[in-house]
């Protein structure tokens, strides 16, 4: 007997621009959404990208492993899109039908920015926790955030990197966004028909079927757990610095420092808000002290996009973390090659027997 797909019960927080407290629905229940589309108007409307496993706010959260593409140009999105997609299905050996493939078009998407934000054509990838085994716990944004980064490095285009925080929500499809329709895509959609095709699909709402199978992939499962072990790790080291600097008071490496007047190239900059978003709360500093030297880099190089300057603290605060002094950032910016914060690191590693 052939193995039928699995369909668990999927609650998500959907709302509106106007509607701002969520309303959890199980995305399995055609008509429940249906009562959601009716209550809060079809328009704008966002939905978790977590799943939920009861029906209210303090339900636990647990998340997908997710990507999303944003371009200017539609046919841009599209290409990248499937370089995603395949850099997914590939890594993680699961099925097409396990993926869940999102079109955006945004009718106003020509002053789209490099970060992307929500200026842009998206096109978004979901595989669904069940999926891959279903794991609870907090470090799959950190897993996520860390392989959007090696996707980039290895050759991924208009990959949107800071979307991992708590939060984040994406268009419902079915509703309308920029007097489009969010469309629900198939891969074999993705990789044949070309921006114009895709353009028509958005124009009209087509049949939104949320049920793309959901049974357990068991190599994608133990892939998966060996990428959380890593983080796990990592997620262990960072706690020991923190409580390393909170023990003997906080300092601010030269290289920290220095990122606050180097001349930076624009990626650059927005690689240095990364660090600075992450190094700020590790030491304990309150949000608005994050913000202050976020804001100072605006003001000197001109970033300008507060929504996308947000994702970027707000993934700090969540995710507190000295990256390190091998990044290739702060080894540029480093003079002496040795300071207090490579002690620290040392001890971390191996803690001192007497002190």
């Amino acid at each position: 007997m052939t193995p039928q797909p699995v369909h668990p019960a999927r609650y998500r927080a959907v709302q509106s621009k106007r509607h701002r407290r969520p309303i959890y629905v199980d995305l399995t229940d055609e008509q429940a959404v249906e009562n959601v589309r009716d209550q809060l108007g079809n328009h704008d409307l966002t939905v978790s990208v977590c799943d939920v496993q009861a029906p209210d706010s303090p339900a636990e959260r647990i998340y997908p492993l997710y990507s999303v593409v944003s371009a200017a140009d539609l046919e841009l999105a599209r290409i990248s899109a499937a370089e995603m997609c395949c850099y997914l299905l590939e890594r993680l050996n699961v099925p097409e039908e396990s993926l869940e493939l999102i079109l955006v078009v945004n009718s106003n998407a020509e002053g789209a920015t490099e970060q992307g934000s929500m200026s842009g054509h998206q096109i978004i990838a979901r595989i669904p926790p069940a999926v891959l085994g279903a794991p609870k716990t907090s470090l799959m944004l950190p897993a996520n955030y860390d392989m959007a980064r090696q996707m980039v490095r290895d050759g991924v285009k208009n990959l949107l990197v800071d979307i991992y925080v708590r939060h984040y929500a994406i268009p419902l499809p079915g509703s309308l966004w920029n007097d489009r329709y969010v469309t629900l895509l198939t891969m074999k959609e993705l990789l044949h028909l070309d921006a114009h095709r895709l353009d028509e699909l958005s124009q009209s709402r087509r049949g939104e079927d949320f049920l793309v199978d959901s049974s357990c992939v068991p190599q994608a499962a133990r892939w998966l757990a060996q990428i959380l072990r890593a983080e796990h790790v990592e997620h262990a080291k960072q706690q020991g610095l923190q409580s390393r600097l909170q023990r003997d008071g906080w300092l601010i490496p030269p290289c920290i420092d220095r990122l606050m007047w180097a001349d930076l190239s624009p990626r650059a900059v927005i690689e240095a808000c990364r660090i600075l978003s992450r190094y700020y709360p590790l030491i304990g500093a309150h949000t608005q002290e994050t913000w202050h030297h976020i804001l100072r880099l605006d003001r000197r190089h001109g970033i300008k996009d507060y929504p996308y300057l947000d994702n970027i603290v707000t993934f700090g605060i969540e995710n507190p973390a000295f990256v390190g002094c091998d990044h290739r950032l702060l080894q540029e910016l480093c003079r002496a090659g040795k300071c207090g914060m490579v002690n620290l690191l040392a001890e971390c590693q191996e803690p001192l027997l007497f002190t």
